[in-house]
């Protein structure tokens, strides 16, 4: 039978083998070290505790950046488009005969002249406006009443008021006054404004009219507005005010001895709540739909959104819930209980508000 005993390695072997065994051990041991002594440090540098400000701008940096994104695939969306149309056009012209395509030109030369003509026509009417119009001032002295965030919903809000008055059938005559009570927050960026034919005036509108020629435009008016007229100023606050701020324009227009007027809602519109403020935009444009119709019925319905309108009896279901404390929108779900809303409800519903005053 053979012998099964295996042979003994040499000690120089056993020793080399060892060794190595233990400079291995040692260097996992050191690794564990190093990792286990380096997870505080890792650990303090990725949990940060940020203040309540630095969290802030934090937000605000990511929400401008997620802005320059959108902005960058709607220009990209933009440039599809128009290269489709272009191919589209360069396809259907190749489809035509020459005689055909002559005539498709032409007509296409001719649409682009009519709306040139029809451009300039409009800015000539803005200028003299701007001159001899109905005056509408938007009064922006409100601005240390207001938060940020108002201040930024003011801004898009005087964007959209000149876009109104510029593309409107009977511009008036704007006015932006106070604007040295008013924080640049409030301003479009990029000094847009200062390219506007428009009356930009530092000043407050007590300061550049006389007050007895002043009518203060504000839900809290007893008198309602009747027609406009062209003697008078109209005044628009521009107050942004998603906790109601309520009578701020009334209580200014008495201390200057001014009129006051709140607009014609409730007997020309079946409106939810003719005593809610409304956006600056929707005030400036019910004024220039009514200068060049003299149709409240019609201006009014023209701009407000629907969600502001409704049937007369879901109003009346909606006025009598808010007397029970209670608050529900037609269209919305029912909620049991009553569902008081609140102010935080309200804005929620409403979005931006701002005190026509």
């Amino acid at each position: 039978m053979a012998d099964a005993t295996a042979t003994p390695e040499p000690l120089d072997a056993v020793a080399s083998a060892e060794a190595e065994s233990s400079a291995a051990s040692d260097d996992g041991n050191s690794a564990a070290a190093a990792a286990a002594a380096a997870a505080p440090a890792a650990a303090g540098a990725t949990f940060v505790r940020l203040s309540k400000a630095e969290k802030k701008a934090a937000k605000k940096e990511r929400a401008h950046a997620s802005r320059l994104k959108q902005r960058e695939r709607e220009r990209e969306a933009q440039r599809k488009k128009v290269e489709a149309r272009r191919a589209a056009r360069a396809a259907a012209l190749a489809a035509l005969t020459p005689a055909e395509r002559e005539a498709q030109i032409a007509a296409e030369r001719a649409e682009r002249d009519a709306g040139y003509e029809a451009t300039v026509a409009q800015s000539a009417a803005v200028e003299a406006a701007l001159e001899g119009g109905l005056r509408v001032v938007l009064d922006l002295s409100y601005g240390a009443h207001m938060s940020a965030r108002e201040h930024n919903s003011l801004q898009r809000q005087l964007s959209r008021c000149w876009g109104a008055n510029r593309r409107a059938a009977a511009p008036v005559s704007l006015h932006l006054a106070g604007l040295a009570q008013c924080p640049a927050a409030c301003l479009p960026p990029g000094g847009d404004h200062l390219r506007w034919k428009v009356h930009r005036l530092d000043e407050r509108v007590e300061e550049r009219f006389p007050p007895a020629s002043l009518t203060f435009l504000t839900p809290d008016a007893p008198d309602v507005l009747g027609a406009l007229d062209p003697a008078r100023v109209y005044v628009i606050g521009g107050l942004v005010d998603r906790s109601v701020q309520k009578a701020a324009s009334l209580a200014r227009a008495r201390g200057l001895g001014a009129a006051t007027a709140r607009l014609p809602l409730e007997a020309h519109s079946a409106i939810v709540d003719a005593r809610e403020p409304l956006t600056l935009d929707a005030v400036l444009t019910i004024l220039l739909e009514y200068n060049a119709s003299a149709d409240w019925g019609r201006a009014i319905t023209a701009a407000l959104p629907e969600r502001k309108l409704a049937r007369p009896r879901e109003e009346a279901a909606r006025s009598a819930r808010r007397k029970k404390g209670g608050s529900w929108n037609w269209g919305e779900p029912r909620r049991e209980g009553g569902g008081g809303g609140g102010e935080e409800e309200h804005e929620g519903r409403d979005g931006e508000g701002a005190q026509a005053g």
